[in-house]
This record gives C-alpha cells, sequence and structure tokens, in this order.
C-alpha cells in the first residue's frame, strides 16, 4: 500500500534494520573520562582519574568538558592573558587620545566661531552707527562665518 511518493524510501528493508540497530547500540554507550598526568600527559579511560583535578568526562564525540590545568599551561596562560589585558589597555588610550584629538578640534572651531560672530557684530554696530558699510567685507565675513561655523 503507498501513502505518498517516497514512502517506500522510509519504510524499506535497509532503513528498518539500521533503525533497529542503532536502538540496540544506544544501551552500550560507556563513560570516558579524560586524565592528565603530572607531565602534562593527557589519556583516555573508562574508569575515573586518580586526581579528582585532572579529570573530566568525554560527553558524545566532540565536546570535552574542562579539566585541570597543568602549571606549565597555566604559565603560558597567565601570560597570554597579561598580553590581552596590554593590549586592552593600549587600545583604550589611543582612542582616549582620539578623543582628546576631536575635543581640541570642537573647540577650537568654537572659539573661531565665536570670535567671527563677535567680527560679524561690531561690523552690523559700526555700519548701524554710521549709516553706511562694506558690502564685500560683510559678505566675506559672512562666508568665512557659513565655513566655520557649519557642522
Amino acid at each position: 500500500m503507498r501513502l505518498y511518493p517516497g514512502m517506500e524510501k522510509v519504510m524499506s528493508p535497509r532503513w528498518l534494520l539500521l533503525s533497529i540497530a542503532s536502538l540496540c547500540c544506544a544501551g552500550a554507550a560507556a563513560e570516558v573520562f579524560k586524565c592528565v598526568d603530572e607531565n602534562g600527559g593527557i589519556s583516555y579511560q573508562s574508569t575515573s582519574c586518580e586526581r579528582p583535578d585532572d579529570r573530566g568526562t568525554v560527553d558524545g564525540l566532540y565536546n570535552v568538558l574542562p579539566l585541570g590545568i597543568p602549571a606549565r599551561d597555566a604559565e603560558l596562560i597567565d601570560h597570554i592573558e597579561a598580553e590581552k589585558a596590554k593590549a586592552r589597555k593600549e587600545r583604550i588610550e589611543r582612542r582616549n587620545r582620539r578623543i582628546d584629538r576631536l575635543i581640541l578640534r570642537i573647540r577650537k572651531k568654537e572659539t573661531t566661531c565665536r570670535l567671527l560672530k563677535t567680527r560679524y557684530d561690531e561690523m552690523r554696530r559700526w555700519q548701524r552707527h554710521h549709516g553706511r558699510g562694506d558690502p564685500k567685507a560683510e559678505t566675506d565675513l559672512i562666508k568665512k562665518m557659513r565655513e566655520a561655523c557649519s557642522a
């Protein structure tokens, strides 16, 4: 009896035999321990390790749970961590110097803008007081203000 297309592949004797074999073997899985000796050598065994700080269970085929770290590896890890901290500190210092340069540039721009605004206000006061002015000088000052005070 055909239920839907492709069903004969799912119900083939090969698939049935494979399913039964996998169910039978599921109970045969054993716990494996990864042990580290005094010299840092690694061994895998079916019994628990002698020293509890140097053991871990091997879970499945690829995932190894954390083990104790031999002294020579601990020194190497400490050195790597110190280098990482040093690099992180240098990155922070570079960023802070860049921020300081940007702040100085912004303050310089603000100062220039205020100076030009003050000159423009003085020019307008002088023109109102005397009744005449230099349109070209005013236009040039306005252009400078636009360049200096724009975002």
